[in-house]
């Protein structure tokens, strides 16, 4: 299944410094998908 990632968690994972125990789990998981290529990207 692919996954349309929202742009909140675009933001959390590559502008937030420092993230708490919570946030590092939606991070770890946008990392799995993106390495199983199930992220999919819209255009503007």
């Amino acid at each position: 299944m692919e996954v349309l990632v929202d742009t909140s968690v675009w933001s959390l994972a590559l502008r937030k410094k420092t993230l708490t125990g919570e946030e590092k789990n939606i991070v770890s998981e946008l990392k799995e998908l993106i390495l199983e290529k199930r992220v999919i990207i819209i255009g503007p």
